[in-house]
């Protein structure tokens, strides 16, 4: 789900979306600064691509997680370096 808004006043609008996947990747992006990492993927998407061949060559490591606001479980996330 996602909802998309203009915020703000006549003067200053200013449009916004907001769901649980952006905030997931939001904080992914934040965590490849953090380990020096390129790619970071969640652990769902990990196991999503664990079974592709062409993605064999590359070592994927569980990195940490991270917790999302709304939600009761942290996602793990993964670095993959090749």
């Amino acid at each position: 789900n996602v909802m998309f808004g203009i915020i703000g006043f006549e003067q200053r609008l200013q449009t916004a979306v907001i769901s649980k996947v952006l905030s997931i990747a939001s904080r992914l992006q934040g965590q490849s600064v953090l380990y020096n990492n390129q790619i970071i993927i969640s652990q769902p998407l990990a196991e999503k691509i664990k079974n592709v061949p062409e993605l064999k060559q590359f070592e994927i490591q569980l990195l940490g997680k991270i917790r999302i606001a709304g939600e009761k479980n942290e996602i793990p996330f993964l670095g993959i370096k090749a």
